[in-house]
């Protein structure tokens, strides 16, 4: 690993408890019992995939994350895949509204983020090797 930034993120959601597959170097985020995105470990960078979309999600992204993000449209718009290289990015995902997930329109006033409200509400061991599906 060679970006700092990328380092202190899983660190810490590894400190968490965030639910990971470390053989793949995989954190996981859960919303609802359902994988809302896939964080991947990069030497330089943390590649997101959204299996899913919300409404306005490339816009929402795309203000939030900085030029380096290479957001990315998949699947006839139904996913997304993104870049997080720097503090700015990782803080703008982790901050992200926990509405900012598939299927649901974003709520600019919710504070709460994303990553760190999932933690409180997956089932069983949030730690585990073999993640459920």
């Amino acid at each position: 690993m060679t970006n700092p930034s990328v380092k202190s993120f899983f660190t810490d959601e590894l400190a968490r408890g965030r639910e990971n597959l470390l053989t793949s170097g995989d954190l996981y985020c859960r919303i609802d019992k359902q994988r809302r995105y896939s964080v991947g470990l990069r030497r330089k960078f943390a590649y997101v995939w959204q299996p899913g979309s919300f409404e306005r999600d490339l816009h929402f992204w795309q203000e939030k994350l900085s030029n380096q993000a290479n957001i990315a449209v998949k699947n006839q718009g139904r996913r997304l895949s993104f870049r997080l290289t720097t503090d700015r990015d990782f803080t703008a995902f982790s901050g992200a509204p926990a509405s900012a997930r598939p299927g649901q329109s974003v709520a600019p006033e919710l504070k709460q983020g994303a990553m760190h409200q999932d933690a409180k509400i997956v089932d069983g061991n949030p730690t585990s090797s073999s993640p459920p599906s």
